[in-house]
Order: structure tokens, then sequence, then C-alpha cells
């Protein structure tokens, strides 16, 4: 009986976290230069604890400052480079062990841009594993499930 419920407690425990996927879709003219060429933007993923500092930091101190910035708010980060044009799927985590995703993005100009978003893993929709991602476009950056 008492192998019974902890199989049970075991199946229950792992019905309830499910794997969340995340990507990024950098579409077709979303960071041009000063020459009009299509290039690569710069990407920061992270997965937080609370995402108020991250809410309130400006890029810069983000880019330059992270660990500060967020200090033990920040459970992981990744940088990469997207080139025009591709999906990129970058990490799988367990929805239990992060409570935030957020994302920043630099641009070739930053100028009237959305440069930074989140979402809150419990919001995820759906019941089992998800991919979700993150799309990029010449406006900014957007969050889709």
């Amino acid at each position: 009986m008492r192998v019974l419920m902890i199989l049970c407690l075991s199946f229950f425990m792992f019905a309830c976290s499910r794997n969340i996927g995340i990507g990024i879709d950098n579409r077709q003219d979303s960071n041009l230069n000063n020459r009009n060429d299509n290039v690569p933007i710069t990407a920061i993923v992270y997965k937080l604890n609370d995402i108020k500092k991250f809410e309130d930091a400006n890029m810069l101190d983000l880019l330059n400052r992270e660990d500060v910035v967020l200090g033990k708010d920040k459970i992981d980060s990744i940088r990469l480079q997207v080139a025009p044009n591709e999906k990129v799927n970058i990490t799988n985590f367990k929805s239990k062990e992060v409570p935030y995703i957020a994302i920043l993005v630099v641009y070739t100009n930053n100028e009237n841009k959305r440069n930074k978003t989140y979402m809150r893993v419990k919001k995820i929709k759906g019941i089992r594993d998800r991919q979700v991602k993150f799309i990029i476009t010449k406006d900014g950056v957007n969050f889709n499930d």
C-alpha cells in the first residue's frame, strides 16, 4: 500500500510539471542598419524568479550588469545572435522550476521599438509540453504561445 501511495504521489508530481520549450522567430527585415542591410539581432533570454527588477531595468544596465541588476531574481540567462528570417529553439525547462521567462532584444536602432517583454510561466496554456516563442519584428518583440 505504501509503495502504491509513493507511486501515485510521484505520478502526480510528474504530471503537474510540464516541459516548456522556448524559441525565437526573427522575422525578415526586423533589424535594418543605416544602409538598410538586414542584420542579426542580439537576444538575451532570462529565466527569472520575479519580474519587477527586469521591468524596472533599462537596456544598458541589463546588457552590462545583469547579475547586479537582477540579483537573486535571475535563475539563468542565455545570450545569442539570431540571423534575419531564422527560427531558433533555445532551451527547455520544467514549468515548476521557472516562474517567469523574459527577453531583451538589442536592435541596431532601438528607437521606438519594444525591446523587452516577459511572460509568467503559469499563464502558458495547455496541459502538455509546450513550445512558446518570442516573435522579433521591426516594431519590437512580442510573446506568442
